[in-house]
């Protein structure tokens, strides 16, 4: 009785804004071997913010000369370089978390209920991180990889549940940019046209 729902979400580096789209459908090729769809849903996106521990060591390490993505031991983005790696990071060590509504309670992949493994997929440059909550039986791979050609972070989601009931949960990504690297006038919002949240700094 595994129930799954896929999800993908996209950074694409703009100037001085970071633009992030949410696509629930259709599955997302991230094999970067064809062009993003061109519609693409906002699902849930959290606006708290939240502190945490820097300067973290990095699990997974993704790149492409212009962009640098760090994650740590719970798959959360704790660096993004761009558009010189190593110059300005533009989420300065602080955590991007990821939380998972379910049961009328929120449950962040950091509070110790999930157990993860981060692995890089061999001869690819796609790095897995799959999460699984032993109190709910439920998965979540996520599959990550900063296009080759183009400056973009792409993050797929497959949510599986392994119980025996039908559940419906809300996955959040908490961000928390930090644009050139200062934490003063970083401004977001959402452009309904195209159905994306705007990072930016101003």
């Amino acid at each position: 009785n595994y129930k799954h729902q896929t999800m993908c979400t996209i950074c694409v580096p703009n100037g001085l804004k970071m633009v992030m789209y949410t696509n629930t459908s259709p599955r997302m090729n991230l094999h970067m071997r064809h062009s993003l769809p061109l519609q693409m849903h906002l699902l849930i996106l959290s606006s708290e913010h939240i502190s945490t521990k820097k300067h973290m060591a990095k699990s997974l390490i993704l790149a492409n000369g212009n962009i640098m993505v760090g994650l740590n031991s719970h798959g959360f983005v704790n660096d993004f370089f761009f558009p010189f790696v190593g110059v300005e990071n533009h989420v300065r060590g602080e955590s991007h978390r990821i939380g998972v509504w379910q049961h009328g309670r929120l449950s962040w992949l950091d509070n110790g209920e999930w157990n993860t493994e981060i692995n890089l997929d061999q001869d690819t440059f796609i790095g897995t991180v799959k999460c699984f909550n032993k109190n709910t039986n439920l998965e979540l791979l996520f599959t990550n990889a900063v296009y080759n050609e183009k400056n973009i972070f792409l993050r797929e989601v497959q949510v599986t549940n392994h119980g025996d009931h039908t559940e419906e949960i809300k996955i959040f990504f908490h961000q928390v940019f930090s644009i050139y690297g200062t934490s003063q006038e970083d401004t977001a919002y959402y452009d309904p046209v195209k159905n994306a949240l705007i990072h930016y700094e101003g």
